[in-house]
């Protein structure tokens, strides 16, 4: 097979759907109601399946000319714009509240850190001090059952 001839090729249901942009399903549907250009290597409907990008565009020219459906037409890819002036101007802006965000978070956390420690430190202070929320001391518990 010539070299251009491999590259027209798709060799799965997975990839002729994706060069229609439709589901594995939809094409499937496709083959057995509008005839869709597959072929089969061997006989049955488990036999592995592939296409020809050529077959297939000819025949969505040929639906979408006979259809009267927009179910045939394949969406055009969409325009991308080349980056101008004011797109890198984005970016450097993008760039710069990325910036200022991280050093608002770095002295949050030191912040937080801080808190923690404080807080941490008082825990500590009213657990030796045997305080706790209700300004009593905590019950002494007495000693356990005795040992026979």
């Amino acid at each position: 097979m010539p070299v251009e001839r491999r590259k027209d090729v798709l060799h799965s249901w997975k990839d002729i759907a994706s060069f229609l942009q439709r589901g594995v399903r939809t094409v499937q549907r496709w083959e057995k109601q509008h005839n869709l250009p597959v072929h089969r290597v061997g006989a049955g409907v488990r036999a592995p399946t592939f296409a020809f990008r050529s077959e297939l565009q000819a025949w969505l020219v040929h639906m979408a000319e006979t259809a009267h459906s927009d179910e045939f037409r394949i969406p055009e890819p969409a325009a991308t714009e080349p980056i101008g002036k004011s797109s890198l101007g984005n970016v450097r802006r993008l760039g710069e509240q990325s910036r200022e965000l991280r050093e608002r978070v770095r002295r949050s956390r030191e912040v937080l850190h801080s808190r923690m420690k404080t807080l941490q430190n008082c825990v500590s202070t009213l657990l030796e001090t045997g305080q706790h929320a209700a300004g009593k001391p905590p019950k002494k518990k007495g000693p356990g059952p005795a040992a026979a």
